[in-house]
């Protein structure tokens, strides 16, 4: 393509738009995806008809058409993405006030809190690492010391020792 390749006349976009095709689409068309001219504005753009209507039920809603997007690739159909209402932050809050009381109790929050650990490494340490309540609230945390060399060990592991190479006296050739 040649520089002047780039530039659309009046004349093209008149053409265009009898095509459908709108200017910022013939631009992106052009100077971004590098089509030729002719085929950029003789080529009608694409209809996405399967969310037009449910994106319209969504803004009556209340929810933004990435929101909506969002909860579809999530798995959500497209009628409850489009009519769930989306919660307030204090909403949000609340939940997760009632999620805590109902997945641990207070007493066990409250004795973790008390040997140091916060409710997010208790909850943490209960559900992602299948610690037992009692081992999560009571096992103290690492110091930063433990938490390097468990690091360290894990590192060498998997990748045995990163030092080797560099550290590693040259033999051959002096003889």
């Amino acid at each position: 393509m040649k520089v002047y390749d780039y530039y659309i006349t009046p004349a093209e976009y008149e053409l265009a738009a009898q095509n459908g095709v709108s200017r910022e689409l013939v631009n992106h068309r052009i100077r971004g995806l590098g089509w030729d001219k002719d085929r950029a504005v003789i080529t009608s753009p694409r209809k996405t008809t399967i969310h037009r209507k449910w994106l319209e039920i969504a803004a009556k809603n209340g929810i933004s058409k990435r929101l909506y997007f969002k909860r579809v690739y999530r798995g959500w159909s497209k009628q409850e993405a489009a009519t769930k209402p989306v919660m307030s932050t204090k909403e949000i809050i609340k939940n997760l006030d009632n999620y805590r009381i109902k997945l641990f109790e207070p007493e066990d929050i409250q004795e973790a809190a008390r040997n140091g650990i916060s409710y997010e490494t208790f909850r943490k340490r209960v559900r992602d690492c299948g610690w037992t309540v009692e081992e999560a609230k009571t096992r103290p945390l690492y110091t930063p010391t433990e938490r390097a060399s468990k690091g360290a060990r894990a590192v060498r592991r998997k990748h045995g020792n990163i030092f080797a190479h560099v550290y590693q006296k040259k033999l051959s050739g002096r003889n």
